[in-house]
């Protein structure tokens, strides 16, 4: 008796991965949009750790005449946050004065080791990098939602001050937190049509078999919006007796069957099997082109599957048209990740 898809000895651990990775999306997320309304108390935290090197004792006694200047500038594109700078300003406004930037980590341990210490040094230059980290993840947040109104963050020219950058990027944060909140929900609804898209589809395939065409979302563990978008299998082995099966994605089955062909085809012209190399010369020299994923008539056709392509064709449209909206709410998750 043929095994049925979605007997429980051969879905159950894929069911059961997917679920997990599932969960493990929607904690990641749902801690994303946390992250994105409290980043202001984060930025606080970290930029203190910087600015406590400044009150140091070494520095009190013995390094005084130094400070650190944070500086943020207009962006070169319209409706986007630049990131805060920061200088250490050293000496007075005589000829010894100067001005440098503590972008660069060998130039920031240059410049700090005489006033810190070497060990100082290398801890302000660590949590100085832990900052940029922080604040470049919130300037990412704020870009990734086009705004007209982003106040004090885009000067006309330049802008000083710590304090003010960062309720700034705080408050818009807050409310990109909103946003995306809404993405994700938005997003979660649509994964949840194409989990149902893809039951109907393999439901109404039933049974399985050699050459049947299924659809399964992958699972990769180390993509944290796993699960992937649905797509289209052949099944390229298949035993009756125990339902254990093998597939094979679209896009290779059809180059496989690519390559096939123009095996047939020399087989004809030549009047004798191909070599090989005769083969991979004739494949090399054609147009390099991915084959599509999705199902075309000729597929269809040679998965003796004619009398149900109006069925796959529309399941198909239908896929396609959720996957237009599941892939914009997941491309901008993707850039706030």
């Amino acid at each position: 008796m043929r095994k049925n898809i979605r007997d429980a000895d051969l879905s159950g651990p894929f069911i059961e991965r997917q679920t997990e990775l599932t969960t493990r999306r929607q904690q990641t997320l749902l801690q994303l949009i946390d992250r994105m309304a409290f980043i202001k108390e984060v930025l606080v935290a970290t930029s203190r750790k910087v600015l406590g090197y400044q009150d140091s004792e070494r520095v009190r006694r013995h390094a005084a005449g130094w400070q650190l200047m944070w500086m943020w500038r207009s962006s070169r594109t319209p409706n986007k946050v630049s990131g805060i700078e920061v200088y250490l300003s050293k000496g007075s406004r005589g000829k010894d004065f100067q001005q440098v930037s503590l972008r660069s980590r060998e130039e920031r341990l240059r410049h700090m080791e005489p006033f810190l210490g070497r060990k100082a040094a290398k801890n302000f230059s660590r949590d100085l990098d832990r900052f940029f980290e922080v604040a470049g993840r919130a300037v990412g947040w704020i870009n990734a939602f086009r705004s007209e109104d982003l106040g004090e963050l885009i000067p006309r020219s330049k802008s000083y001050g710590l304090d003010r950058w960062i309720a700034a990027v705080g408050e818009a944060c807050e409310i990109r937190s909103s946003l995306a909140s809404g993405v994700v929900e938005k997003f979660f609804m649509l994964d949840e049509e194409l989990n149902q898209a893809v039951f109907e589809f393999n439901e109404a395939r039933q049974p399985v078999r050699f050459r049947s065409i299924i659809c399964r979302r992958e699972c990769p563990k180390l993509d944290p919006l796993s699960p992937a978008e649905p797509r289209y299998r052949v099944v390229e082995y298949f035993d009756r007796r125990t339902g254990k099966r093998r597939s094979r994605d679209v896009r290779s089955y059809k180059k496989r069957l690519q390559i096939q062909k123009v095996r047939e085809k020399l087989k004809h012209d030549l009047g004798r099997d191909p070599t090989q190399e005769e083969v991979d010369w004739i494949v090399a020299s054609q147009r390099k082109r991915m084959p599509s994923p999705w199902l075309t008539g000729d597929l269809i056709s040679h998965c003796h599957l004619g009398k149900h392509s109006g069925s796959i064709v529309r399941h198909q449209k239908k896929l396609a048209s959720i996957l237009d909206e599941w892939d914009s709410c997941r491309t901008l998750i993707r850039s706030l990740l």
